[in-house]
């Protein structure tokens, strides 16, 4: 069966059976990441306990590397398919991304093409405001990427990755990943450079907080780690001693954050740097990621079953969460809520509602059998 000349139903029943078993554990901690995030980004006293909790790493390095993980792990089954059926499915899959790319900026600034709010209440919201002069230029831009308002640059790069990655897991297929890893760690080393400007607005550009460049070498190391869970192999063994070790030393860059946010050290974003990723924000980054990877194999690692529901919807969770970041936002100015309690308030109800996208994209996708084969 050629995947060139068949047809949706008979490409979607082809997926279907190359859909490897899910595994909960990466569900649960993309929903993790998805709860902190909505925390993080609503603001208030729970993000200066939630940010960075655990040294110099942030919810969004894990979302990302979890996201090259379950890529590795799906599309490394159906690389026995053919390059061409990854590239399609990828090709497919970013699409629908950025089909949920336009759909965000199209609802959130309906207050503007529709006339739904006054100028002065548009100029009051952190979002619409950079909006409500050359509106048509910046909407231009926004769907080519070159303008990434806040919260909103996260899609664009996972776009961008997954429509490259197809290429990469077929290097890693053949055993090619010492010449990747050199090119993608020579990508990060000349991203600290500053050569790729995250901004310019002179221009109406604003490439958001993430530098691509810097941020692949995390994708890409999810997307190894994926396609050797595949196959079977473990880089690190599980090792107790190991553990105790990786512990330890995150537990050190745990106490020099804390050091550095109360100003006790003062560290360059080379070292630190999240636009960048910075070299100790990527070691940290590691460390962590390997404790929890023992804390999982050895069975002592919390379950839940509707945090991991949502990390199951992650995408459309990641949307909506989106959507109570600047709807919360929007409130809190326009009634004057500057208050600690209601910051709480409105971040344990934002986490509550995560729910309601997940299950609506249950729902959908059993109502609708079109939503699951298209992806969305």
């Amino acid at each position: 069966m050629n995947i060139l000349t068949e047809t949706p139903q008979q490409v979607y029943s082809v997926e279907q059976k190359l859909e490897p078993e899910r595994d909960s554990n990466l569900d649960l901690l993309r929903g993790i990441m998805l709860i902190v995030m909505t925390i993080d980004h609503n603001g208030g006293p729970l993000k200066q306990v939630f940010y960075e909790t655990l040294g110099f790493v942030t919810a969004a390095e894990g979302f990302v590397y979890l996201s090259g993980i379950v890529f590795g792990l799906v599309y490394s089954k159906r690389l026995a398919k053919g390059f061409s059926c990854i590239f399609n499915a990828a090709l497919k899959r970013s699409a629908v991304i950025y089909f949920y790319h336009l759909l965000l900026i199209a609802i959130l600034t309906m207050p503007i093409w529709a006339n739904l709010l006054s100028a002065q209440a548009i100029s009051n919201s952190i979002f619409l405001a950079p909006f409500s002069e050359n509106y048509p230029l910046k909407l231009f831009l926004y769907t080519v990427f070159l303008y990434q308002p806040h919260l909103m640059d996260i899609l664009p790069m996972y776009c961008i990755y997954i429509f490259l990655a197809p290429f990469v897991l077929n290097l890693f297929s053949k055993n090619k990943q010492l010449i990747f890893f050199i090119l993608s760690g020579a990508l990060w080393l000349v991203s600290q450079l500053d050569i790729y400007q995250l901004a310019y607005p002179e221009l109406g550009i604003d490439m958001g907080s993430f530098n691509i460049f810097a941020w692949q070498f995390l994708f890409f190391s999810g997307v190894f780690i994926g396609h050797l869970r595949f196959k079977g192999i473990s880089i690190l063994p599980v090792n107790k001693l190991l553990f105790i070790a990786a512990s330890t030393l995150a537990l050190i860059f745990f106490v020099v954050n804390l050091l550095f946010n109360f100003e006790y050290i003062d560290l360059p974003d080379l070292l630190i740097g999240k636009p960048n990723l910075g070299i100790f924000r990527i070691i940290n980054f590691f460390l962590i990621a390997y404790s929890i990877h023992y804390l999982i194999k050895s069975k002592i690692f919390f379950k839940s079953q509707w945090i991991s529901f949502l990390g199951k919807h992650s995408l459309q969770v990641f949307i909506f969460h989106i959507f109570c970041a600047y709807f919360i936002d929007f409130v809190r100015h326009r009634l004057g809520l500057e208050y600690a309690i209601t910051d709480i308030v409105f971040s344990f109800i934002a986490v509550a509602l995560l729910l309601i996208p997940a299950y609506l994209h249950q729902y959908a996708q059993k109502k609708f059998p079109v939503v699951k084969r298209l992806g969305l």
